[in-house]
């Protein structure tokens, strides 16, 4: 026992070290054996179970409500977020559903021609008619190759036949320099623009014989016209400068 107490130390030590050896002794041995179940393990075909089918009902049917939902109406005959305005008209109390530009209404539009015409000789030059914009102007007097005045919108180049009686005179158009051949069965004619009629219905307004750059008044606002075509006119707000196209479905009138 006294032994014991004296070297209880030693004794200790010695079985660490021959746990420590044993240990040692027995990890190769370990190593080896997880390395053959591993090469066991990965030359295996995994055979996984199959996953539960997923049950998706709930989301198809929340996505169907989606597709399918009710559509909010927030304009057209709606007045509860879209009041509409009484006006009395004498006796009368009636409905505005549209006001502003969108409720112009185009009564008629109509084509604006240039005419040029020849009339007859005179002296050493030649008279011709003219119709702006389907108005009809003062008869002209020109010669050949005279020197165009500022409000001149063509100039005489060539008389074909003799001076005296011509079969063909050939105009050049002052604005675009495209010369054109004219006679007195033929003459120069194109279309340069448009006017059109108008009206306001909420106030009761009408507007014709408007032209590009003409002003008309409705609705508290000034709206100058700022284009004409064959099926619908363009007006500017003076207020807002907002441009608004309103369209026409009529038949366009040939009268010159």
């Amino acid at each position: 026992m006294d032994f014991v107490k004296k070297h209880y130390e030693k004794i200790l030590l010695s079985l660490v070290l021959l746990g420590l050896g044993g240990a040692a002794a027995w990890l190769p041995i370990a190593i080896k054996d997880a390395k053959q179940d591993l090469e066991q393990m990965v030359g295996q075909s995994p055979n996984p179970r199959p996953l539960p089918a997923i049950n998706l009902e709930k989301e198809k049917a929340a996505l169907e409500r989606l597709q399918n939902s009710t559509t909010v109406v927030l304009s057209g005959g709606h007045n509860l977020f879209n009041p509409v305005t009484w006006k009395r008209t004498g006796t009368n109390i009636i409905k505005i559903l549209v006001e502003g530009p969108q409720a112009l209404a185009i009564k008629n539009i109509r084509p604006l021609y240039t005419k040029i015409t020849f009339d007859r000789v005179a002296g050493t030059g030649y008279f011709f008619g003219i119709e702006r914009h389907s108005v009809k102007k003062p008869a002209v007097y020109v010669k050949v190759n005279d020197k165009p005045k500022a409000t001149d919108i063509f100039a005489l180049r060539e008389v074909k036949g003799t001076p005296e009686e011509p079969t063909e005179m050939v105009i050049e158009l002052l604005d675009t320099q495209e010369k054109v051949s004219i006679t007195k069965t033929k003459p120069f004619e194109q279309v340069d623009g448009h006017a059109a009629d108008m009206g306001y219905p909420p106030d009761n307004l009408t507007f014709s014989n408007k032209h590009v750059n003409d002003t008309v008044k409705f609705s508290g606002d000034n709206y100058k016209i700022v284009a004409i075509t064959n099926n619908a006119v363009r007006v500017q707000s003076e207020l807002t400068t907002k441009q608004t196209t309103i369209m026409w479905n009529g038949t366009p009138a040939t009268t010159k």
